[in-house]
Protein backbone atom coordinates (compact mmCIF):
# COMPACT_ATOMS: atom_id res chain seq x y z
CA UNK A 1 0.00 0.00 0.00
CA UNK A 2 1.98 3.06 -1.18
CA UNK A 3 -0.38 5.42 0.59
CA UNK A 4 0.05 3.59 4.14
CA UNK A 5 1.84 6.98 5.76
CA UNK A 6 -1.44 9.19 4.48
CA UNK A 7 -3.79 6.96 6.18
CA UNK A 8 -1.76 6.46 9.40
CA UNK A 9 -1.60 10.05 9.85
CA UNK A 10 -5.70 10.45 9.72
CA UNK A 11 -5.63 6.97 12.02
CA UNK A 12 -3.71 8.43 14.06
CA UNK A 13 -6.29 11.90 14.08
CA UNK A 14 -8.95 9.11 14.93
CA UNK A 15 -7.39 7.23 17.47
CA UNK A 16 -6.53 10.59 19.58
CA UNK A 17 -10.35 11.22 19.33
CA UNK A 18 -9.47 14.30 17.15
CA UNK A 19 -13.01 15.24 14.99
CA UNK A 20 -12.19 13.77 11.84
CA UNK A 21 -15.14 14.51 9.13
CA UNK A 22 -15.89 13.08 5.77
CA UNK A 23 -14.40 16.14 4.24
CA UNK A 24 -11.26 15.31 5.78
CA UNK A 25 -11.24 11.71 4.34
CA UNK A 26 -12.09 13.70 0.66
CA UNK A 27 -9.15 15.56 1.01
CA UNK A 28 -7.14 12.39 1.92
CA UNK A 29 -8.79 10.74 -1.01
CA UNK A 30 -7.62 13.26 -3.31
CA UNK A 31 -4.05 13.55 -1.36
CA UNK A 32 -3.34 9.64 -2.17
CA UNK A 33 -5.73 9.62 -5.41
CA UNK A 34 -7.69 6.67 -4.15
CA UNK A 35 -11.33 6.13 -4.61
CA UNK A 36 -12.82 7.70 -1.28
CA UNK A 37 -14.54 4.42 -0.74
CA UNK A 38 -11.27 2.66 -0.70
CA UNK A 39 -9.97 5.34 1.28
CA UNK A 40 -12.53 4.49 4.07
CA UNK A 41 -12.31 0.72 3.41
CA UNK A 42 -8.38 0.75 4.18
CA UNK A 43 -8.32 2.97 7.08
CA UNK A 44 -11.01 0.25 8.21
CA UNK A 45 -8.68 -2.38 7.63
CA UNK A 46 -5.76 -1.17 9.73
CA UNK A 47 -8.03 -0.35 12.27
CA UNK A 48 -9.14 -3.35 12.36
CA UNK A 49 -6.06 -5.14 11.97
CA UNK A 50 -4.63 -2.95 14.82
CA UNK A 51 -6.80 -4.51 17.08
CA UNK A 52 -6.46 -7.69 15.91
CA UNK A 53 -2.84 -7.46 16.36
CA UNK A 54 -3.77 -6.63 20.21
CA UNK A 55 -2.21 -2.89 19.23
CA UNK A 56 -5.46 -1.05 20.47
CA UNK A 57 -8.15 -2.42 22.46
CA UNK A 58 -11.97 -3.25 21.67
CA UNK A 59 -13.02 -0.04 23.13
CA UNK A 60 -10.36 2.27 21.25
CA UNK A 61 -10.97 0.13 17.73
CA UNK A 62 -14.86 0.47 18.34
CA UNK A 63 -14.41 4.03 18.98
CA UNK A 64 -12.69 4.62 15.76
CA UNK A 65 -14.95 2.53 13.52
CA UNK A 66 -17.50 5.12 14.88
CA UNK A 67 -15.73 7.84 13.71
CA UNK A 68 -15.24 6.45 10.53
CA UNK A 69 -19.12 5.48 10.34
CA UNK A 70 -19.81 8.92 10.90
CA UNK A 71 -17.28 10.32 8.39
CA UNK A 72 -18.86 7.59 5.54
CA UNK A 73 -22.40 9.21 6.92
CA UNK A 74 -21.79 12.41 6.79
CA UNK A 75 -19.47 12.54 2.87
CA UNK A 76 -22.72 10.32 1.48
CA UNK A 77 -25.59 12.66 2.73
CA UNK A 78 -26.54 14.66 -0.08
CA UNK A 79 -24.48 13.16 -2.64
CA UNK A 80 -24.93 10.49 -5.02
CA UNK A 81 -22.26 7.82 -4.59
CA UNK A 82 -21.25 5.26 -6.90
CA UNK A 83 -21.23 2.47 -3.65
CA UNK A 84 -20.91 2.03 -0.31
CA UNK A 85 -17.11 1.62 1.42
CA UNK A 86 -18.42 -2.38 1.69
CA UNK A 87 -15.16 -3.52 3.62
CA UNK A 88 -15.43 -0.72 5.83
CA UNK A 89 -19.13 -1.06 6.31
CA UNK A 90 -18.93 -4.62 7.28
CA UNK A 91 -15.95 -3.80 9.60
CA UNK A 92 -18.32 -1.13 11.42
CA UNK A 93 -20.94 -3.84 11.85
CA UNK A 94 -18.37 -6.13 13.35
CA UNK A 95 -17.21 -3.80 16.22
CA UNK A 96 -21.05 -3.42 16.42
CA UNK A 97 -21.92 -6.45 17.65
CA UNK A 98 -19.01 -6.47 20.10
CA UNK A 99 -20.95 -3.66 21.90
CA UNK A 100 -23.52 -5.73 23.16
CA UNK A 101 -24.15 -7.16 26.82
CA UNK A 102 -25.16 -10.82 26.37
CA UNK A 103 -27.66 -12.24 28.85
CA UNK A 104 -25.53 -15.50 28.75
CA UNK A 105 -22.34 -14.06 29.88
CA UNK A 106 -20.87 -14.83 26.83
CA UNK A 107 -17.99 -12.04 25.69
CA UNK A 108 -19.61 -10.52 22.61
CA UNK A 109 -16.48 -9.37 21.08
CA UNK A 110 -14.81 -13.28 21.01
CA UNK A 111 -18.56 -14.18 20.01
CA UNK A 112 -19.30 -11.82 17.43
CA UNK A 113 -16.45 -8.84 16.39
CA UNK A 114 -13.33 -11.21 16.02
CA UNK A 115 -15.06 -13.93 14.37
CA UNK A 116 -16.38 -11.84 11.88
CA UNK A 117 -13.22 -10.37 11.54
CA UNK A 118 -11.71 -12.74 10.87
CA UNK A 119 -13.73 -14.00 8.27
CA UNK A 120 -13.11 -10.55 6.38
CA UNK A 121 -9.41 -10.97 6.50
CA UNK A 122 -10.08 -13.77 4.94
CA UNK A 123 -12.40 -13.32 2.31
CA UNK A 124 -9.92 -10.44 1.42
CA UNK A 125 -6.96 -12.81 1.61
CA UNK A 126 -5.23 -11.53 4.43
CA UNK A 127 -4.98 -14.72 5.94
Amino acid sequence: MDNKHELNEIITQILKEENVSGKDFEILSKKCKMNINDVFDNVAIIIADKFMQNEIDFEKADDAMNTVWIAMCSYMSGITVDRMADIAYSIYCAFDGGESTRSDGLDPVELITKPELREIFKNLGYI
